[in-house]
């Protein structure tokens, strides 16, 4: 008899725990969101030589040229046609302005002398910060963005409603 008794208390105690984690918050997202830019001079689109080669670059505590090290091209990902349109994303612009509070980079166009100014105002949450915040995550899409010292214009028609920072040349 006492068989039955242990697989029900057994059967309970599974039960509560899957409910129990049910009821957890979603955890907080660590690394930060892509930052999606969309260069276009004159109105138009980059040629994929310059795309492929444009680099961002800031200057470290030090005074030291860094460059932006993972920036790349955006993929095709269903509708939204991103390395067609030639967008550029980078993950480690945000942990450059919110850890080392540098909000200054600088775009480098391949065969150009001609230099564009990026303003890139990111934060680091702390824990409870990152709870609060909509995105649940310690590094949320930037507060402020400029291009040449205006502010860069964000299109947010994207199919997974992340930003796009146009910047206009």
């Amino acid at each position: 008899m006492r068989k039955p008794h242990c697989c029900l208390l057994l059967s309970a105690i599974i039960i509560a725990i899957g409910l129990q984690s049910c009821k957890r918050t979603p955890e907080i997202y660590l690394p930060p969101h892509v930052v999606f830019f969309w260069i276009k001079d004159m109105g138009n689109r980059l040629p994929d030589t310059v795309l492929n080669n444009t680099k961002f670059y800031f200057f470290d505590k030090s005074n030291t040229k860094q460059y932006v090290n993972d920036l790349v091209r955006a993929t095709n990902e269903g509708t939204m046609q991103a390395y067609t349109l030639g967008i550029l994303g980078t993950r480690n612009i945000c942990l450059v302005s919110g850890d080392s509070n540098i909000k200054t980079f600088y775009i480098e166009y391949p065969g150009s002398t001609d230099i564009d100014t990026l303003y890139v105002d990111c934060r680091h949450l702390n824990t409870a910060e990152a709870e609060k915040d909509p995105c649940r995550c310690y590094f949320p899409h930037p507060r402020e963005v400029r291009f040449n010292s205006s502010p860069a214009p964000i299109d947010t028609a994207t199919p997974d409603g992340n930003p796009i920072y146009l910047l206009s040349k």
